[in-house]
């Protein structure tokens, strides 16, 4: 039934094919529709925008123009409840009618398109299988045992795959053939070994053919609505979420790709915007990669340069401060103006905490700090500490308010040591957790879960020894 339930959804997604020059004319009689405007949307990656609104004309909604459209599933949407049916749209013929009622939209009859009507012949073929699993299901327990209704599901589930291997075979090209594509799983071979080698080989088929089904090299598959939550998928559920793991995965698809194309071009910019604004701390490094290998090398040409620029510049920020790099050595000042290394710091753990003693949220987080101090200082945990700002003098007295006595305090209030580029002080408070040979640990976390997150980096470092 599930699997049923899934190759049901596919008939809400949409395909192309060739293109025409003839421009398009798609007309709608819908019975029942008592409203004098019909919207005319669209999908293009995780969006459903409105391509047009068409108004009433002898009861008629018609959808014209001499450009040809970008070949997609579209949606009609009714006012005003917004209830809709979806259509295809081919690339190879453009005119064509729809009529359907409005009380009834899943059941509509087109004139003119071959596509709609292998869409419709499918939908219906679908919609009988399910009423036959509904019946298996109810049955289940009661006429039918458990194994028995188990092996008249597959049994359907079989049924749908012809059903699906027959038109891919006969019309290849056809929307319907792209839709069913789409949703296709991969079919994971029978592996041998024990138990642990056998996931591993099943795993590592999955990802080698995961896209065997969707060919990213066509941009037409950009405007099919499921194309997005399987690429997102394949990010999110089946890539390890470390950066590096999805840095390279993400170049696997793009390498996929057409460069510059829509797919391309839909899919940098997403995953740029990702990850530019993920909460995760360490995913600032695969925003970075994006950058470094993409904007920054001229690959993203729809992108003004202005903005390219920003983002090298907010790059050239974050890129030394990447979880696992090792952090820059900076030389600051005692109060008694002696100097002092952070690589002269002999400590298992280094807190590397850069303030201003005006900022609400350092004033917030130092007593936080404080206390933690007072718990870790005889577990190897030193805090290293340099006040942002000029005014030294009242760099002193916050430390002397806030009780920050067993900290390596300093100043650098002439940025001698480029402290702000080094570590990225475009804001305060910022926090970092080096290790003994000073990389970067952990970053950019809030102050009051920094015991948590110390005991969590001392287990998985005693786990390592």
């Amino acid at each position: 039934m599930k699997n049923l339930v899934i190759l049901l959804f596919i008939l809400f997604a949409g395909s192309i094919y060739g293109q025409n020059e003839k421009g398009h004319r798609i007309t709608f009689d819908i019975s029942n529709y008592e409203n004098d405007t019909l919207l005319i949307g669209y999908y293009y990656g995780n969006r459903q925008l409105v391509h047009d609104t068409l108004y009433r004309n002898n009861d008629q909604f018609i959808l014209e123009g001499s450009e040809v459209l970008n070949p997609s599933m579209y949606l009609a949407i009714l006012k005003p409840d917004n209830n809709f049916l979806q259509f295809l749209v081919p690339g190879n013929d453009q005119e064509f009618s729809i009529s359907t009622d409005a009380q009834n939209l899943e059941s509509f009859t087109t004139n003119g398109s071959q596509d709609n009507q292998l869409f419709t012949e499918y939908m219906s073929f679908i919609k009988s299988l399910n009423q036959k699993a509904t019946k298996i299901n109810s049955e289940k327990g009661k006429s039918l045992t458990e194994e028995e209704a188990k092996n008249k599901l597959e049994s359907l589930t079989l049924e749908v795959y012809k059903y699906q291997d027959e038109i891919i075979q006969n019309d290849p090209k056809s929307l319907i053939a792209k839709l069913i594509k789409v949703n296709r799983d991969v079919e994971i071979p029978t592996f041998t070994g024990t138990k642990e080698e056998i996931n591993l080989k099943r795993y590592h088929y999955f990802r080698n053919h995961y896209f065997d089904y969707l060919d990213l090299s066509d941009d037409e598959y950009s405007r099919l609505p499921f194309t997005f939550q399987k690429i997102e998928k394949y990010i999110d559920n089946y890539t390890p979420q470390h950066p590096d793991s999805i840095n390279q995965s993400l170049d696997e698809i793009f390498n996929k790709m057409q460069e510059g194309g829509s797919f391309f071009k839909f899919y940098l910019s997403h995953f740029l915007n990702k990850y530019a604004k993920s909460n995760i701390v360490g995913m600032d490094a695969v925003y970075v990669h994006l950058v470094d290998n993409y904007y920054a090398k001229g690959k993203a040409d729809w992108v003004d340069e202005k903005s390219v620029n920003k983002m090298i510049d907010n790059v050239r920020f974050l890129r030394p401060t990447l979880i696992g790099k090792k952090a820059q050595d900076v030389s600051t000042f005692r109060k008694d103006s002696s100097k002092v290394n952070l690589y002269s710091i002999d400590s298992e753990y280094t807190v590397l905490y850069i303030y201003a003693y005006d900022c609400g949220h350092c004033k917030k987080s130092t007593p936080h700090l404080v206390e933690f101090q007072k718990k870790y200082k005889d577990r190897g945990v030193t805090i290293f500490t340099i006040c942002s700002k000029q005014e030294t003098e009242k760099c002193w007295e916050f430390t002397e308010e806030k009780e920050m006595d067993g900290f390596i305090n300093t100043v650098d209030p002439y940025n001698t040591s480029r402290f702000r580029t080094k570590f990225d002080v475009r804001q305060t408070p910022k926090i970092y957790i080096l290790n003994r040979d000073k990389e970067i640990v952990m970053k950019g976390f809030n102050v009051e879960n920094i015991e948590k997150i110390m005991n969590e980096i001392i287990k998985i470092e005693n786990t390592k020894s």
